[in-house]
C-alpha cells in the first residue's frame, strides 16, 4: 500500500539528491580476496560515467589497506581503457539500510 509516508520519502529522495545509493558488501576472505572483488568491480561497470552524487560510481574503503588496493586496481584498470576513470575512492561513512517500505514501494512501482 502506498502510504503518505512512502510518498513523502520518495519525494525527499528524488528531489534532495544529497545521498548516494550504494550497497555494503560482506565477504568471506577465506573464499575470495578484496583484490578479486575490486577487479570484478572494475570489469563489470562503466567506471568512466559521470553521475550526480545519488548515482555516482564509488568505492568506500574501511581502512588504509583497502584504500591502497582500490587505488592500485584503479590504476591498473585505467591502463586498459581510454577514457579517464570517474569512480571516486572515499572513506566509508555511516551506512544506512533502506527502510522496508522503500523496498515495498519499489516493488509496488514495478
Amino acid at each position: 500500500m502506498l502510504t503518505l509516508e512512502c510518498i513523502l520519502y520518495l519525494c525527499f529522495i528524488l528531489l534532495s539528491g544529497d545521498h548516494t545509493e550504494t550497497v555494503q558488501l560482506e565477504y568471506d576472505p577465506n573464499c575470495t580476496t578484496y583484490r578479486d572483488l575490486l577487479n570484478m568491480f572494475w570489469k563489470n561497470h562503466d567506471s568512466t560515467a559521470l553521475h550526480k552524487a545519488q548515482y555516482m560510481s564509488a568505492i568506500f574503503y574501511h581502512d588504509n589497506q583497502q584504500k591502497k588496493l582500490a587505488e592500485q586496481t584503479r590504476d591498473v584498470h585505467q591502463k586498459t581503457i581510454k577514457r579517464k576513470i570517474a569512480t571516486k575512492i572515499l572513506p566509508a561513512d555511516t551506512f544506512y539500510v533502506a527502510e522496508q517500505y522503500v523496498f515495498n514501494v519499489l516493488y509496488f512501482c514495478y
